[in-house]
């Protein structure tokens, strides 16, 4: 990382790993490196290469992303909710909100320290409820078990 004077690095709450239990902190520990998922250890690996860099550095940890431009992840959840099945739960961050967290922490300079980005925590079967609502479809009244603990905040 020759050159860089410091780093700002987006990872995901998922190096903390569904192993974790309880609600997030940013002090609870990570088990990315215990899980079986790849998406889970890697992410925790990518931190952990941050975090030995003599770089100045920045994490964000968002949860569930949402907001304007998303093709993917957000537009299956929709597919699923026409077909009426639903994975378990999980915290929401406006990815405008990301963005204005991760500009407040580099003008502030808070290198060193990682971050939880998320906001309220909800099962998909209510999240699903105000879109089935938003999109005047019928939706699902259960879910399969949660995959994530919910953020603290």
């Amino acid at each position: 990382m020759a050159g860089v004077q410091a780093f700002a690095h987006t990872s995901s709450v998922s190096a903390y790993s569904h192993l974790a239990h309880g609600t997030l902190v940013e002090s609870t520990p990570q088990r990315g490196a215990e899980s079986r998922i790849n998406y889970e250890r890697t992410k925790y690996l990518g931190e952990q290469a941050v975090r030995g860099t003599s770089v100045p550095w920045i994490i964000f940890n968002p949860s569930h992303i949402l907001g304007p431009g998303d093709r993917h992840n957000w537009a299956r959840l929709i597919m699923l909710v026409d077909r009426e099945k639903l994975p378990g739960s999980g915290s929401f961050a406006d990815v405008r909100e990301i963005a204005r967290a991760q500009a407040r922490a580099w003008q502030r300079k808070r290198f060193g320290e990682a971050y939880l980005v998320g906001a309220e925590h909800a099962s998909f079967v209510d999240f699903v409820q105000r879109l089935g609502a938003a999109l005047g479809k019928r939706t699902p009244s259960r879910a399969t078990p949660a995959c994530h603990p919910p953020l603290a905040g």
